[in-house]
């Protein structure tokens, strides 16, 4: 009997030096995934964006205005890059293909609570 306690006891602990093998292979792996070129070119259009945004927010009258076109242009530029934009890797698997997705839905986020800040900046400058 005390032959089958040890078999165990071994089997138990190469169970979890497998665990943690199979950890230490995935988690880098999904530590690298994310935002591809485009994503990354795309977010950081959108944080200067933001910034112009920001500046227009601080802006009055005619500076306000100029500032609110250029943010506009400027969002409008991103949209287009973001309709237009696919996964730069043509064979991904389904694992990477959602974590493309799961980035591209964070930048529309991005975009849609900017279009709203745009929005409130604009009727917030018309009601004065």
């Amino acid at each position: 009997m005390p032959c089958y306690g040890n078999t165990a006891r071994w089997t138990m602990r190469n169970k979890s030096i497998m665990w943690v093998l199979a950890l230490g292979i995935l988690l880098p792996s999904a530590a690298f995934a994310g935002q591809d070129s485009g994503q990354r070119m795309l977010q950081q259009r959108m944080l200067e964006s933001k910034r112009a945004l920001e500046k227009a927010e601080q802006a009055k009258g005619g500076e306000q205005q100029r500032l609110m076109q250029e943010h506009m242009k400027a969002m409008d530029e991103n949209m287009k890059l973001m309709r237009d934009m696919k996964p730069a890797k043509p064979n991904m698997t389904i694992t990477e293909r959602e974590e493309w997705m799961m980035e591209h839905q964070k930048l529309m986020q991005l975009m849609l609570e900017q279009m709203q800040r745009e929005h409130e900046l604009s009727m917030h400058g018309a009601g004065k």
